[in-house]
This record gives structure tokens, C-alpha cells and sequence, in this order.
């Protein structure tokens, strides 16, 4: 049974100041955050919530599915094996992440990716749900030199509230994303961050009830010629019956993983 929903999705809104300041976010970590730091001083992003609902479609109830493909639309569901780690304080081995976890990451990237010869993973994350926070900011793929994908799973499930959705990339206009810097500690990265289309140009898919299974591959960035660049994806909040549901830009909670 399809479960389509309805959302408001958050866009960045562009800022005059931006001509001559260029947008940023620095990464703020809880130990700061106890010291009271001004948290505004951390970024000049500034996001507006979109003054009607978008259609969010759940692929598993589309009647004619269409043939996902990364290089076309940025992302791809997979169906592979269960991960082996599917405890939560298991990923709190480091042995265990880099002996089992990592190399099953690994060889789903290289049968899935075309032309991933080699892969070298840089980052991974696991959460738990986390309470809900006053400031929704999204936050966009980071931006790699030659091109890097994404690989996002529960560890457990299926997955009922939280899930991820991604925009089709084929209707991300690129002369309409804005870039800005991410900084956390001595690291800065790039960050894409779409503007908003009223003509609900933007394609969004979800997969409801995703479980250990169901793997999400999606690009952070590619730089071969003719092929999607990049994908955006959010988090959505709150109980899918819902018809109007808030939504947060990326994060991942609830027992799942992902690495870049």
C-alpha cells in the first residue's frame, strides 16, 4: 500500500549579505554548546520553510517503478544482505566497524557503483533518535574533488518514522544551489543548499517501512560528464499518517548508519 505524504520542506533563502559574505556553518560540539556559545555567531544560513506542501512519493506504491539509476537520478534503493552488526553498541567497537562493517559497506559500493575499482571510505556516522531541536537547519552532501557516493542503512527496523527522502536530481536546477563553507575544527568543506522552486519542480521519493535490507546509495558529488552531479536528501519528521508532517534536511536517526 502506497504511503505518499505531503510536507513543507525548509530552502535556503538567499541573503543580500551574501554578495559579499559567503555563506557558512561551523560546526558546533556539545562540550561548546554547554559553555553557552552564541550559537547565531555560527552561521549566516538562513532557511524558509515553503508556503505550500510537496508530494513525497513512496516508491514501493509506484505501479510502473522506474529504473532508479545513480548516474541518472543520483540515487538508487539496493536489496542486499543483512549488515552483520546489528546491535547499536556494536558500532562502538572501532575493531568491529573496520573488520566486519566497513568491508560489507565496501562491497556493496564496488557491485553497485559503476566503475568503483577501488573505494576508500573517509567517514561514517551511527545515531540514535535524538530529540527534537528549535533550530531545523538542512544540511546538503558535502562536496568531494573527483566524486564520492553515500551508503545509508538501518541497522534495524523496518524503519517507521524518520525516514529518508531524496530529491530526484534530474529536477535540481544546479545554477540555483548555493554553495557555502561547513567548518568543524580545522576542516572545511563545501556545501550545496537548493533554493526554492515554487514551481514544484523538485521530485521527491521515499521507501516506507525501509529494513536491514533496503541500502540507500546516493552521490555526494561526481564529476563525469553527463551524469547527475550531486543528490539532495532530507529527513522526514514525524508519523507518516500525517498529512502535513514538519521536515528537517538530512540526519539520520534511530539506529541507522551511513558512510561516505
Amino acid at each position: 500500500m502506497a504511503r505518499d505524504v505531503q510536507a513543507r520542506l525548509a530552502y535556503l533563502q538567499w541573503q543580500p549579505s551574501y554578495t559579499h559574505t559567503r555563506p557558512y556553518r561551523i560546526g558546533v560540539f556539545a562540550g561548546r554548546r554547554k559553555r553557552n556559545i552564541d550559537r547565531d555567531k555560527t552561521t549566516n544560513l538562513v532557511f524558509h520553510v515553503a508556503d505550500h506542501p510537496e508530494t513525497i512519493r513512496d516508491i514501493r506504491g509506484l505501479s510502473e517503478a522506474p529504473a532508479f539509476d545513480l548516474d541518472t537520478n543520483g540515487f538508487v534503493y539496493k536489496r542486499c544482505l543483512a549488515p552483520t552488526l546489528t546491535k547499536s553498541y556494536e558500532y562502538s567497537d572501532p575493531q568491529k566497524v573496520n573488520d566486519i562493517f566497513l568491508p560489507e559497506c565496501e562491497a556493496i559500493l564496488k557491485e553497485h557503483v559503476n566503475g568503483a575499482g577501488e573505494v576508500m571510505i573517509f567517514d561514517w556516522k551511527e545515531e540514535k533518535e535524538r530529540k527534537r531541536e528549535k533550530d531545523k537547519e538542512p544540511e546538503f552532501a558535502g562536496v568531494c574533488a573527483t566524486g564520492s557516493y553515500r551508503l545509508w542503512r538501518p541497522i534495524s527496523g523496518p524503519i517507521e518514522d524518520h525516514p529518508i527522502a531524496v530529491c530526484d536530481g534530474r529536477t535540481l536546477d544546479a545554477s540555483k544551489l548555493i554553495e557555502s563553507d561547513m567548518i568543524r575544527g580545522n576542516y572545511t568543506g563545501t556545501m550545496l543548499y537548493p533554493q526554492y522552486e515554487p514551481s514544484d519542480a523538485h521530485k521527491w521519493y521515499y521507501m516506507s517501512g525501509q529494513d536491514v535490507e533496503d541500502v540507500l546509495l546516493f552521490k555526494g558529488f561526481d564529476t563525469k560528464k553527463d551524469s547527475v552531479k550531486c543528490e539532495w536528501l532530507i529527513t522526514l519528521l514525524g508519523c507518516l499518517s500525517t498529512v502535513h508532517i514538519p521536515v528537517k534536511p538530512v540526519g539520520l536517526e534511530r539506529r541507522r548508519v551511513y558512510i561516505d
